[in-house]
């Protein structure tokens, strides 16, 4: 039987980061109206309220307040007038509903609307399709849920808190369905129709949508927390975005922006800056070595990486190397764990009846039960009574959870005098072995699980207290462990809001000094129930304050995904965009998948989303590379040494140590936004993307198992386990279009499927009916076809990369009249693709590009030199030449990344493929061309002529 070590486990298996004390914000920033609006002697008393003399905008009645339209364009109550219809507002509040327009077209998004709801006038800056909207006239409390109205709508896509740390997607049709801490609300109006409401953060205050608890229902509520019991309101303004589109992503994008421009909190990531570290292949040690992890474990890791031809340039120490004590105990670190323990508690045996009588309650009546079942009370009443004792000395000696940061040096493993070894000689030599370009170490945003010492020496400066949380009802809700984990026991060493800067430039200029590169800051969204949002909002910014001076801006925020956090990014530009990868979770994988996915819908306007490390000996493992690949995300794994898939690295790893990143966030496409790709039986998740020159669909069945927000676990879906159907269609990338050269693109396309290598042309309305069986995988290329003088051409890429699109940099087709013709070379047989493990500088596209025709006449008048130098598995054909028949040609001119096998749509055979002076073997089955080529170059370029 499982113990009570591994049993009850899960009540600290999601840990609590520490927070820090602040001093309660309490008084709200004024409205517009307060700030520049004087009606006669009368006042505005409170949010939205004003006087019979106030200005309105026509056509709308008197009971709809302040609508979101520039001063100017607002005019007396009363009038008759129609406003310019440019000025005609996209959303507005009248005869209790709120409305929208999308196009020529009107909807109610909701019905009954609460009087309490109201329009908030803003600048005039605001656009015509995103509107804010205030909460006013409720009690003065700290914490509200308020009645909004009833959702209307076709269906909607809910990005709802799963865990205190994540988010995930919900689906329905009805308000009722909406879960609770709800940050995004995408709802489907109509065909081409799409409303979002994203509720805010502001003035210290935090909202989220949640549905009704009765299913019949559809009533949308507002909760509403300060976070702090001395901090109380009596509305919040404004509370909401809502944004309308014809274009789904066209009204996540505005309402993103609208809430930035609102709140002056956060940037988008079209504003930031993201490192170059985000192309680099990395490693990280978590899942290799857990907290066991020390000096000679990562260079093993990282040696094993680079014997396997794919090195790793980036390094993630991830927890274990930090200095570390349990207050109440007095003891260093932590004690042992089984490898893994973290991600599988379910692990070992008791060792006591009493334990296991224990856990096993805890097991069958407390874990999975409902948020508001009667066990879960009496449970929490034990837990802070008679079981208080027992369950702390668990989280001491079985987790990591009450431990706290005691310096800023790191422990024995990486720092120890006696011994002579530093981190700061570790990361040199690192560098100097394994050539790494940059080394990333991780820490909490309160320091380490269970805060800052209050008893070590060494953080005595910082004026650590224990402090104890007081997490929001919704939060409770999502987790109900919140009131009984190790921080509930026990409390957190917190810092005052004085010191916070002096312990992030303490941490990172340590680490700074050691040569280290950048954090991947963790536990992020703990810190809520410490401070509410005023709290949070201090914290990430002094976090990113210290970041910009030691690192630049190499910062990965993760277990991030309250809106607290998420809309605080001011600089930071890699955001984690879901749960974590577990190795031995099966039913884990596809709900990983689906989640990256849908959040990247709205996390990809914070910074680029980060879709975790994975394993590539994994049993999924193919399924998250593909995902990876497709998803325009870093690409790192979490191997132990000596246990790679080296064939599948390699397919998505350059010999550099590079990987072809997408250019976008990889998000689900439009016709699979509102479908449950896990549990419908019907669905397979399309994840699309672009790369400079080409566009990529991923298509993945990951039907069979999701997570269950009552149960709060992976739970399987057996009837869902069944073969998917859907098409593929280039309408499917949004967004896609043609460059510069668009007067030469024809209304074709042509796509090639990764895994049957098949290439095919279609027509832009034309679709690619597919099937896949479960955990399938498919990658689709797409290009668009360029014409000139009757030939057509599409490059599309490297084949053996997943994402070999991205490898090509440059495809311009032009006339070459200059053009003397070269012996033509086939391939007799196919030759293997070419592999090169260094690298050199290259010219630049624009620069090959001016001189492309005096090169091309120069290759080709040396064409018979070179054909000695070409691979022995070319075949001439002789009569093909003819070096006196000058004469015009259409040439390709394509730049690629890396080598390998070049592959190409071409309607008619090339005559030549040169590569510098050197003439290249190819073949030509009468539409795909195919190049083998091997070049020590990053970038390549490869002239084909026809």
């Amino acid at each position: 039987m499982v113990g009570l070590k591994h049993a009850l486990f899960s009540l600290a298996s999601i840990p609590m980061s520490m927070a820090f004390h602040h001093t309660a914000i309490s008084t709200r920033r004024p409205s517009y109206w307060q700030q520049h609006v004087a009606v006669r002697t009368h006042a505005i008393r409170s949010l939205g309220a004003l006087s019979s003399q106030v200005l309105v905008p026509a056509p709308y009645s008197t009971q709809d307040s302040l609508l979101d339209l520039p001063l100017s364009r607002l005019r007396q109550k009363g009038g008759h007038e129609d406003l310019p219809s440019r000025n005609n507002p996209s959303v507005w509040i009248a005869d209790g509903k709120m409305h929208c327009r999308v196009g020529p077209r009107s909807f109610v998004l909701l019905s009954g609307l609460r009087s309490s709801v109201s329009a908030y006038a803003t600048d005039a800056t605001a656009t015509a399709q995103t509107h804010l909207f205030s909460l006013a006239g409720l009690p003065s409390r700290s914490a509200h849920i308020s009645a909004l109205g009833n959702l209307q709508g076709e269906e909607f896509l809910a990005a709802a808190r799963t865990k205190r740390w994540w988010m995930g997607p919900s689906f329905g049709q009805k308000g009722a369905g909406v879960p609770t801490e709800t940050q995004f609300l995408l709802v489907k109006l109509a065909k081409d129709a799409y409303a979002v409401m994203l509720p805010l953060v502001a003035d210290g205050l935090r909202c989220t949508l949640r549905g009704s608890e009765d299913r019949n229902k559809s009533l949308l509520f507002a909760q509403m927390d300060s976070g702090d019991t001395q901090h109380t309101f009596t509305g919040m303004e404004p509370f909401m975005v809502v944004s309308v589109s014809e274009s789904p992503f066209d009204a996540i994008k505005d309402a993103m922006s609208r809430a930035a421009r609102q709140l002056a909190t956060f940037e988008l990531a079209s504003e930031k800056r993201v490192s170059s570290d985000i192309n680099l292949f990395g490693w990280c040690t978590w899942d290799a070595f857990y907290q066991h992890v020390d000096a000679a474990g990562v260079r093993s890791g990282l040696a094993s990486l680079l014997s396997a031809g794919t090195p790793a340039k980036m390094l993630i120490l991830d927890d274990g190397w930090q200095s570390v004590q349990d207050d109440e105990q007095e003891t260093a670190e932590k004690p042992e764990q089984e490898e893994g323990v973290l991600n599988d508690p379910a692990q070992g045996e008791g060792k006591s009846l009493w334990e296991e009588m224990v856990a096993s309650c805890y097991r069958n009546f407390v874990h999975n039960a409902r948020h508001n079942a009667a066990q879960l009370h009496v449970w929490r009443w034990a837990a802070k009574t008679v079981l208080r004792k027992p369950l702390g000395q668990f989280f001491a000696e079985n987790t990591p959870f009450t431990k706290r940061l005691s310096s800023f040096e790191a422990n024995e493993k990486f720092e120890d005098k006696a011994k002579g070894t530093t981190l700061k000689a570790l990361v040199r030599d690192l560098r100097e072995t394994f050539g790494l370009r940059s080394v990333y170490c991780w820490h909490t945003l309160g320091g380490y699980w269970g805060g800052v010492s209050t008893t070590s020496e060494q953080m005595a400066h910082l004026q650590p207290r224990r402090t104890m949380p007081k997490p929001a009802r919704s939060l409770l809700e999502v987790e109900p462990a919140l009131a009984w984990d190790a921080a509930a026991l026990r409390g957190v060493g917190q810092i005052p809001a004085n010191k916070i800067r002096d312990f992030f430039h303490g941490l990172h200029g340590y680490l700074a000094d050691a040569g280290v590169d950048g954090v991947k800051v963790d536990g992020q969204s703990g810190m809520g129930p410490f401070g509410g949002a005023a709290l949070v909002r201090t914290m990430v910014h002094e976090m990113e304050r210290s970041v910009a001076k030691h690192f630049g801006n190499r910062c990965i925020n993760c277990m991030c995904h309250s809106s607290e956090n998420l809309f605080s990014y001011r600089s930071t530009a890699v955001v984690r965009a879901a749960d974590d990868f577990y190795p031995r979770e099966l039913l884990s994988q596809p709900v990983h998948l689906l989640n990256v996915a849908y959040n990247s819908l709205f996390l990809s306007h914070v910074g680029a989303p980060d879709w975790d490390m994975f394993q590539s000996s994994h049993a999924d493992a193919a399924l998250h590379a593909a995902a990876r690949a497709v998803g325009g995300c870093p690409v790192y794994v979490s191997d132990k040494p000596g246990e790679h898939n080296a064939e599948l690295l390699r397919k998505l790893v350059l010999p550099d140590g590079t990987i072809l990143r997408c250019v976008d966030a990889g998000r689900p496409t439009k016709d699979v936004l509102f479908a449950d790709a896990n549990a419908d039986g019907r669905t397979a998740l399309k994840i699309f993307n672009k790369n400079a020159r080409t566009a990529v669909v991923g298509a993945f069945n990951v039907q069979g198992a999701q997570w269950d927000r009552e149960s709060r676990q992976f739970v399987e879906v057996p009837e869902a386990m069944r073969e998917v159907r859907f098409e593929v269609k280039a309408q499917d990338v949004d967004g896609w279009s043609a460059a510069a050269d668009a007067a030469h693109m024809r209304d074709a396309y042509v796509v090639m499927s990764h895994r049957d290598g098949k290439l095919r042309r279609m027509g832009n309305d034309e679709a690619l009916p597919c099937s896949l069986e479960p955990r399938q995988w498919e990658i689709f290329t797409f290009a668009h076809i360029q014409h000139l003088e009757g030939i057509e051409w599409a490059a599309l890429g490297l084949s053996e990369m997943l994402n070999g699109g991205g490898a090509v940099v440059e495809s311009t087709l032009y006339a070459s009249h200059a053009f003397v013709e070269a012996p033509e070379a086939t391939l007799a047989p196919a030759a293997a693709p070419a592999t090169t493990t260094t690298t050199i500088a290259t010219t630049a596209f624009t620069q090959a590009a001016q001189a492309a025709q005096t090169a091309l006449a120069a290759t080709t008048a040396t064409a018979a030199m070179a054909t000695a130098a070409t691979s022995s598995a070319a075949v001439m054909n002789a009569d093909a030449v003819d070096t006196a028949a000058a004469r015009a040609s259409v040439v390709a001119s394509v730049v690629l990344r890396a080598s390998g096998r070049f592959v190409a749509y071409c309607s008619q055979r090339p005559r030549s493929v040169t590569s510098g002076e050197a003439q290249l073997a190819f073949e030509w089955d009468g539409h795909v061309l195919s190049v083998p080529f091997e070049r020590g170059a990053a970038q390549t370029q490869l002239l084909i002529s026809f």
